[in-house]
């Protein structure tokens, strides 16, 4: 800004009303009175959509702090979230250290976003959650190979304790 002073950023919306009313040939005075913003700027929209078109479309640079959990990662939590319910933030840092390779991972962070995970569960309809998916509906099998193999071996020594005890009462 040449006065040295900050100015906060319009918003990309106030800039496409701006470029409409300009090219309804609507005056910069009546512009600024309508939407509230400055002369200038809208002289400055006006220079910039002259040299690019394509201004408002094109990619802007990333704003604010970047996520402390790529995409990825949320999503195996919420997957994990799905599955066990009551699962704790340990739990969750442990799997996505050992699935990810995720380190430096904060509790605080997990906690909130398993709080709202949650939140967002209890919300969603039953029918489109991933719980309970499994690739065998008899036995109860996880898909995902990465998961705790002991549901397996309690599976397994569960079945095999019954039978033990059916062939003793032979």
């Amino acid at each position: 800004m040449p006065s040295g002073g900050s100015h906060f950023r319009y918003s990309d919306e106030v800039r496409n009303l701006v470029l409409i009313q300009l090219a309804a040939e609507v005056r910069p005075s009546d512009i600024s009175n309508a939407l509230g913003v400055s002369k200038p700027f809208i002289s400055q929209v006006k220079a910039r959509s002259k040299v690019d078109p394509e201004v408002l479309r094109r990619n802007k640079r990333p704003r604010g702090r970047p996520p402390k959990l790529q995409p990825y990662a949320v999503e195996a939590v919420r997957d994990h979230v799905a599955q066990h319910p009551k699962c704790q933030r340990g739990e969750v840092i442990e799997m996505l250290k050992n699935r990810f390779g995720l380190e430096d991972i904060h509790a605080t962070t997990i906690g909130r976003l398993i709080r709202k995970l949650k939140e967002d569960l209890a919300e969603e309809p039953y029918s489109t959650r991933i719980a309970g998916q499994t690739s065998d509906s008899q036995q109860g099998f996880p898909i995902d190979s990465t998961q705790d193999k002991t549901q397996h071996s309690e599976y397994n020594s569960h079945y095999a304790a019954q039978e033990w005890e059916t062939n003793q009462n032979d």
